[in-house]
């Protein structure tokens, strides 16, 4: 099943639905009209139930399957250049750990909280959409 053919099947049942609804109105009965109306509202609302769970569900799977270990897996295909970032790190460290200390701390901070914010992120996400 595509989602042309999903499409067209949720379409042709409201169709269905909003044409006897019509018909019955004008035919003067209310309450039958009443009925078929609440019954397009209730198709809908459910349609939108469904789609949404659908939506989260696609969501967790991008984070818990792509987003976590894909931060994992770029920090492994860059061991090649870990060697000339230890150098650098050296380097970059000597340079601040003069009469400004805390300019270090602060790289350091830059340098380790946004990464570790980023799969911090990603995993609450993946935990409120568990729970």
């Amino acid at each position: 099943m595509t989602n042309s053919t999903l499409v067209e099947g949720i379409s042709m049942i409201v169709d269905k639905i909003a044409k006897s609804a019509i018909e019955t109105a004008n035919q003067g009965n209310i309450w039958t009209f009443l009925i078929f109306f609440f019954a397009l509202i209730g198709f809908v609302s459910v349609v939108y139930a469904v789609g949404n769970n659908v939506f989260k569900g696609f969501n967790l799977v991008f984070y818990s399957i792509v987003v976590i270990p894909g931060v994992f897996i770029v920090s492994m295909l860059n061991k090649k250049k870990r060697k000339e970032r230890l150098d650098e790190w050296g380097e970059i460290k000597d340079n601040l750990k003069g009469k400004n200390k805390w300019k270090f701390w602060v790289y350091l901070g830059l340098k380790i909280g946004i990464p570790l914010l980023i799969v911090l992120y990603a995993i609450t996400k993946v935990w409120r959409m568990l729970g």
